[in-house]
């Protein structure tokens, strides 16, 4: 009979297309990862109406997880999506500090999805894109990935995967705070996401003689965020104008915008020091509260202090408190 049972499990790699065994393991909420469509290409012919023959081709597995996260699965999968810098200071607890630099070649890990009958095992998988999102329950994190390819294992039991498996508290609502602009919004902010997106194309890793990929680049790095704030003054219009007086010649005010997470003294913390706000929108419907929709992209900022005094230039620093040793 089968059983209802998902898991997935997270093991960084050292060798491109060498699998290494799960570190830990969360119990998603949904899991999409899986082979690809339309892997096999059709041999054109002349001989008649109907394809004759085929021939398998370029073979990249993809998809996604979504997840209510924690302290510590979400700092590795924020290490392992940014895969720029990453500094790690032992105390009470621990500091981790996850930061974007120009390195375009993306960390890699061996994925294991469970899903009742078989255990899928997507071998030097890379995260394409990473959304964390805070309304009126719990936290939600969803990650996009590409591998190199699948291979089927024997489904996991729960006492195979419990000495790993993932068991801190979730983040809900009530333990996330933002600053906005310098000052504490959390008092006025209803909603927020932040989306990162490496725009890894599976076609870099494509070469003559192999039919799986041989290695990842990332491209540019988009960094993209929403709020919802109670609207009670014109302080977000006049950020998005640039002046107290409609839109100005310079341009929009860049803002610095800073989420956080706390469950006693852990926390993840983002730094997006230097942003510029796409979209300010006010819609009204009959009598109904209106709520602002605020929409910003990061830039680089120079000289972004870590927890040692030293500095970096980057456009998010994410800082990383739990009892967790090193992520490197």
């Amino acid at each position: 009979m089968v059983q209802v049972f998902r898991y997935a499990g997270f093991g960084k790699e050292t060798t491109f297309g060498t699998p290494v065994t799960p570190t830990f393991y969360i119990a998603p909420q949904s899991i999409t990862m899986g082979p690809p469509k339309n892997a096999e290409t059709v041999v054109p012919s002349g001989m008649g109406r109907m394809p004759r023959k085929k021939k398998p081709g370029y073979y990249v597995p993809s998809g996604g997880i979504t997840y209510q996260p924690d302290v510590v699965s979400l700092g590795y999968l924020l290490n392992w999506t940014i895969s720029g810098g990453y500094q790690f200071t032992s105390g009470s607890p621990n500091t981790h500090e996850i930061y974007a630099t120009n390195n375009n070649e993306p960390t890699f890990f061996t994925l294991v999805t469970g899903k009742d009958v078989i255990e899928q095992q997507f071998n030097s998988t890379v995260i394409n894109s990473f959304k964390l999102s805070v309304s009126d329950s719990l936290t939600s994190c969803g990650i996009d990935m590409s591998a190199q390819m699948d291979v089927p294992n024997p489904i996991k039991t729960e006492d195979d995967i419990a000495s790993t498996l993932v068991s801190g508290s979730v983040f809900g609502f009530q333990d996330s705070t933002c600053t906005f602009n310098d000052a504490d919004k959390s008092a006025y902010m209803k909603s927020f996401d932040i989306s990162i997106t490496n725009n890894i194309n599976a076609a870099t890793g494509r070469t003559i003689g192999s039919r799986f990929p041989r290695r990842w680049k990332s491209n540019g790095l988009d960094i993209s965020w929403n709020a919802t704030v109670v609207y009670e003054d014109t302080d977000m219009f006049e950020l998005y104008w640039g002046s107290q007086d409609g839109a100005d010649v310079n341009g929009s005010s860049m803002v610095n915008f800073k989420p956080k997470f706390t469950i006693g003294d852990d926390y993840v913390e983002f730094n997006l020091p230097n942003n510029g706000l796409t979209s300010v929108d006010t819609p009204s419907s009959g009598s109904d509260e209106i709520v602002q929709t605020i929409s910003g992209i990061a830039y680089l900022e120079n000289d972004v202090a870590l927890a040692d005094a030293s500095t970096v230039d980057t456009s998010i620093l994410v800082t990383v408190k739990n009892t967790n040793g090193t992520m490197a």
